[in-house]
C-alpha cells in the first residue's frame, strides 16, 4: 500500500493551528478527504455556540444523536425551511465532493429555487417526511459535547426507487438546545446507486 504523500510544510503548519482542538493530522488526500478536513477547519471559525460540557453517558448520547440525525435527514423540501433549524446551527457548514460551504438562510432559500433540486425532485420524488433509514451509525467524541457521527442513510421514493449511500455529521450540544449538526456532509448521496424497489 501507498503511504500518502505530505502536503507542504506551511500547508500542515497552518491546517494544525485552524485544528489545533482536534487530533487531526492534514495529509495529501483524495478531494472528499480534503474538503472533510476543510469543513473541520471552517467549523472552528464559523459555528459560534454556546456548548453545553456537563457529562453524560455515551449511550444516553448516542440514543439521542441518533434520534436527531432521523429527523435531520427525514426533513422534506418543503419542511426544510421552517425547521432545519431544529436540528442545525446557523449556519452550518455543508460539504459534497469538491465543495464546502456555509448553509444559511440565504443558501437554503438558493436551494429550494436551483434546478439542480428540481431535477432531483423530478427523478426521485421525495416522500413527506422522507422515508429514510439510517444505519452502521459510528460515534467518535471530539471533546465535551461534541461528537462526530458517520452513518449510512438509504431512502425510498415514490417511484420506488431507492438510494444509499454513507456520510458525516459533526454534533454539538448546544446549551438549553440539545443537539444540533455543525458539519453536515452530503457528497455521496447523489453518487449513490439507484435500484427498483
Amino acid at each position: 500500500m501507498e503511504s500518502p504523500r505530505r502536503p507542504r510544510p506551511e500547508v500542515a503548519a497552518a491546517f494544525s493551528g485552524l485544528a489545533e482542538e482536534l487530533p487531526l493530522e492534514l495529509i495529501d488526500a483524495g478531494v472528499e478527504v480534503r474538503c472533510v478536513g476543510v469543513a473541520f477547519i471552517i467549523s472552528q471559525r464559523t459555528i459560534d455556540v454556546p456548548v453545553d460540557t456537563a457529562d453524560e453517558s455515551t449511550e444516553s448520547a448516542r440514543a439521542e444523536i441518533e434520534a436527531h440525525l432521523q429527523g435531520f435527514e427525514s426533513l422534506s423540501p418543503a419542511d426544510f425551511p421552517q425547521r432545519w433549524r431544529e436540528y442545525a446551527t446557523e449556519p452550518y457548514v455543508g460539504v459534497g465532493v469538491g465543495w464546502v460551504g456555509t448553509i444559511d438562510e440565504h443558501a437554503v432559500d438558493e436551494w429550494l429555487h436551483s434546478s439542480a433540486l428540481a431535477e432531483a425532485e423530478e427523478a426521485l420524488p421525495t416522500f413527506s417526511p422522507r422515508h429514510v433509514k439510517l444505519s452502521n451509525l459510528q460515534l467518535v467524541a471530539l471533546g465535551p459535547g461534541r461528537y462526530l457521527a458517520t452513518y449510512r442513510v438509504e431512502e425510498t421514493y415514490r417511484n420506488d426507487k431507492v438510494s444509499a449511500g454513507n456520510t458525516f455529521a459533526v454534533l454539538f450540544r448546544v446549551r438549553d438546545q440539545g443537539w444540533r449538526v455543525a458539519v453536515a456532509s452530503k457528497g455521496t448521496r447523489h453518487e449513490a446507486v439507484l435500484r427498483n424497489g
